[in-house]
């Protein structure tokens, strides 16, 4: 019966990831045919009309995700990563740096830790802040079409307009694109009370309490949650953390497993650190070689990584897969050193001990002479 369930829900979804493509390509096709020979007849030029239709895409997704920084601001929410296509803004050691990051599967991105206790409304607020953006901008910019602005400065208003309405429409749409919810899918859980509603809930509570200073192991995490998906992945890597700092290795090394089975359906902003804590768990299992894949899988992430987690999981492979005490013991002297500016205060106090847990192995090891 489950899998039955399963397949009709991917069909289901399959079908509405079609649908939403469909109405896409129709849409952006009658516009740029139309802003085409609209243009042409007021002598602006193909490439101008391409030039300002990506201007005007680019513009719309940014001002969604600048919708969700507004609404989360206002709310009390701590920004984490803010993303416009490759372009990127992550919190690193506190301050907030400027990487060139390829998305899949998502065009932008607005990541950000809610308060403690945030209620389901301010939720709501967040998660439709990027939607209202988008309809509030192609408000503001029809009365200009209506004065009959022409030209270049027309044929861009007119751009943004479309996608604006375009956007909002679609982000109401519930469905996924490379594994990541729409606004729309998060919205409706929570207008209908569904599971994933209270999945969204519980990660929520849980990365505002580990924004505040509580450990992994004193977090309370609901059973049957951490199911395959946005949410639930992420709760299913809290619970991973919660083992590590209970000093639960076997309950650590199941985790990482289920993580490890479900990672085709976890969403592509999250990969990055789950292949980190996967190609750490090899480490500490003596997998060089399952240590490298997973190293590979997120080599330019983690090589520019600077943060206590990154040099962490850098220290453990120089040691263990590549059997280089030196740097290890200097990666973990870095990584001591920017424990206190963590983003999450809480994972922050569990990096200070499994640096300390690495460093106390190198010298039993050194003391055994099992390694130069």
């Amino acid at each position: 019966m489950k899998r039955k369930e399963k397949k009709k829900r991917r069909r289901s979804g399959f079908l509405v990831q079609l649908a939403v493509g469909a109405v896409i390509g129709t849409a952006l096709g009658f516009t740029g045919v139309y802003r085409f020979f609209h243009s042409a007849g007021e002598g602006e030029s193909l490439l101008t009309v391409f030039l300002l239709l990506f201007a005007a895409i680019f513009l719309t997704v940014q001002l969604h995700e600048l919708g969700h920084l507004l609404a989360g601001t206002l709310t009390g929410w701590r920004l984490f990563s803010f993303r416009v296509g490759p372009l990127s803004w992550n919190n690193e050691n506190g301050r907030m740096k400027f990487t060139w990051i390829p998305n899949r599967g998502y065009s932008g991105l607005c990541a950000m830790v809610p308060p403690e206790n945030a209620s389901a409304a301010v939720s709501v607020l967040y998660y439709s802040g990027g939607i209202l953006v988008n309809f509030l901008t192609a408000a503001a910019v029809y009365p200009f079409l209506s004065a009959g602005v022409s030209g270049g400065p027309g044929t861009f208003l007119t751009d943004l307009f479309l996608m604006g309405l375009l956007a909002g429409g679609i982000n109401l749409f519930p469905f996924y694109s490379g594994n990541n919810p729409t606004d729309g899918m998060i919205l409706w859980s929570f207008l209908f009370h569904k599971s994933s509603a209270r999945r969204i809930m519980e990660y929520n509570r849980a990365a505002s309490q580990l924004a505040s200073g509580v450990r992994p192991k004193n977090l309370v995490l609901g059973e049957g949650l951490a199911e395959p998906g946005a949410a639930g992945g992420q709760i299913l890597f809290f619970r991973y953390l919660k083992a590590l700092d209970e000093g639960d290795t076997e309950s650590a090394r199941q985790f990482a497993r289920e993580m490890e089975m479900s990672i085709e359906k976890l969403p592509a902003p999250s990969l990055p650190g789950v292949y980190y804590e996967l190609c750490y768990m090899r480490c500490l299992a003596g997998d060089p070689d399952g240590a490298k894949r997973f190293r590979e899988a997120c080599r330019k992430t983690l090589d520019r990584d600077m943060d206590a987690n990154g040099l962490r999981v850098k220290a453990a492979y120089a040691f263990y897969a590549e059997g280089d005490r030196e740097k290890a013991l200097e990666l973990c002297g870095r990584a001591l050193s920017v424990v206190p500016r963590f983003p999450l205060k809480g994972q922050g106090i569990l990096e200070r001990e499994l640096v300390n847990r690495l460093l106390e192995e190198m010298k039993r090891t050194r003391n055994d002479g099992n390694t130069d």
